[in-house]
């Protein structure tokens, strides 16, 4: 079972891969995808996951991770002025 996080870090659904190679992904009660229950392939989670902007943990870590990077990297105008 692994959870779905937006980018803010909500868990908004889980996906349980089933023994005959799908993906089950339920939306988490009490948010904006509690009415989501669906099976599907790999293919089919990684549409969902996109159309929903969702990402599994280790995902996310490295999405905020590189935008924290990218942040640092920035030059200031005021450096140049």
């Amino acid at each position: 079972m692994k959870k779905l996080y937006n980018i803010r870090g909500e868990h908004l659904a889980t996906v349980t891969e089933t023994p005959n190679g799908l993906y089950d992904v339920k939306g988490v009660e009490g948010t904006q995808l509690s009415y989501v229950k669906r099976r599907g392939s790999f293919q089919n989670l990684s549409t969902f996951k996109r159309d929903f902007e969702l990402y599994f943990g280790n995902e996310l870590e490295r999405i905020l991770q590189k935008q924290k990077n990218d942040k640092q990297n920035q030059t200031n105008i005021f450096d140049y002025l």
